[in-house]
């Protein structure tokens, strides 16, 4: 059997010891260079992550701004421009991404390279692969075996 914690349950280990906010934001900092967004075409790019936010259930939990935005762009055929409006978009994004086996394991993946080795996180595109597979293989422990430290 496979055991899992949602962030939330990892997030409220991390509170006690006072780490959560700046952890978990440089985390999704972090998760912003993993996740390679293009911005030439973006009405398909937000169809693609509306469908994903759909499917995964993370629709729900996104704020009504945001979905608001997401819902106005899915049919804009230019490119976005505006630094601002792509900061907001991909923290969007990877608040999607955060609801997916794949953003988890890069989750997990990238708070046990931040424990263990600072190499891996020297070029996160390059290591994208062990990032993941560290990250499932932490998400698949149990939870007697977890090293919480």
């Amino acid at each position: 059997m496979i055991y899992y914690v949602p962030p939330t349950a990892r997030l409220a280990e991390m509170s006690s010891k006072g780490l959560e906010n700046r952890l978990v934001e440089h985390v999704k900092s972090l998760m912003t260079k993993v996740i390679a967004l293009s911005f030439d075409s973006v009405g398909g790019t937000v169809k693609t992550y509306i469908r994903k936010a759909v499917r995964t259930g993370a629709w729900r939990s996104l704020k009504p701004e945001s979905r608001a935005l997401l819902l106005a762009l899915r049919s804009w055929k230019r490119s976005v421009k505006s630094l601002v409006l792509r900061s907001i978009l991909t923290r969007i994004f990877v608040e999607i991404e955060l609801h997916t086996t794949r953003g988890k394991a890069i989750f997990y993946g990238i708070l046990e390279a931040m424990r263990g080795a600072r190499e891996i996180l020297s070029d996160l595109s390059r290591n994208l692969s062990k990032i993941i597979a560290m990250g499932i293989q932490y998400m698949n422990l149990p939870l007697l075996y977890r090293i919480h430290g």
